[in-house]
């Protein structure tokens, strides 16, 4: 194994508030914010995910995410973008950005609209202590019942995360991101436990949920601060 690679990050901490752990596998990866650790000299803690296991499981990944509804994107088109620092071990593993878009549905349930988690164009080996610009470009419908994004790691290794941001892009007709080839997402993970609460089917809480919902309209980056970009 490199011992660089599974090192002891400087100085670990949790998570800020709206994000969550998540993964297949998610006891068998170490994640949180490393305050040794910034992108581009910006002084801020960068967030990471560290796997535990000392050999490759089969589709094991981890990951950290966010989930709000996407109020003042409505009918917009939106890029995430974000910057990965990674060294990671094996051929088989791999980190990248993650936007999930689910849609309403007439009996409140969400159905996935659109799933990008770069698989298709993947990050594997080592950035060499280089911070990578990643980014994702989707349509946000009008009918949008929230949006899901963060980042991930697949297998070995450990990956820094910084600098996320949505910005809205112009024009409409742009083109959107590749989807993804597989439904590593989906498979594992429960977003109706992350921040934004799932309609009652009895109808009996809507109003009440739909406001909590509302309220989480402004994603933040992993520093805690706003994560919208102005367009220019």
């Amino acid at each position: 194994m490199n011992d660089k690679t599974y090192a002891p990050v400087e100085a670990a901490i949790g998570l800020p508030d709206g994000w969550t752990r998540g993964g297949s596998h998610p006891g068998k990866f170490e994640m949180g914010l490393d305050e040794g650790r910034s992108c581009c000299g910006s002084g801020t803690a960068a967030a990471y995910i560290r796997s535990l296991s000392p050999v490759p499981v089969p589709n094991s990944f981890g990951t950290i995410c966010q989930k709000f509804y996407p109020k003042n994107f409505l009918g917009q088109k939106v890029k995430l973008t974000g910057r990965l620092c990674f060294n990671l071990v094996g051929t088989e593993s791999w980190t990248g950005l993650w936007v999930k878009v689910d849609l309403k549905t007439s009996h409140n349930r969400a159905r996935s609209f659109r799933l990008d988690n770069m698989s298709g164009r993947k990050l594997c080996g080592s950035s060499e202590g280089e911070w990578i610009v990643c980014e994702i470009t989707t349509d946000i419908p009008v009918n949008v019942e929230a949006v899901s994004f963060g980042f991930l790691m697949v297998g070995l290794g450990i990956v820094w995360s910084s600098d996320l941001a949505f910005e809205i892009v112009r024009p409409l007709s742009a083109p959107v991101s590749p989807q993804s080839s597989d439904e590593l997402i989906d498979l594992h993970n429960n977003f109706s436990k992350l921040a934004i609460t799932k309609p009652d089917p009895t109808g009996e809480s809507n109003n009440k949920q739909r406001e909590t919902q509302e309220e989480n309209t402004q994603p933040t980056d992993l520093e805690g601060r706003l994560a919208i970009k102005v367009a220019d």
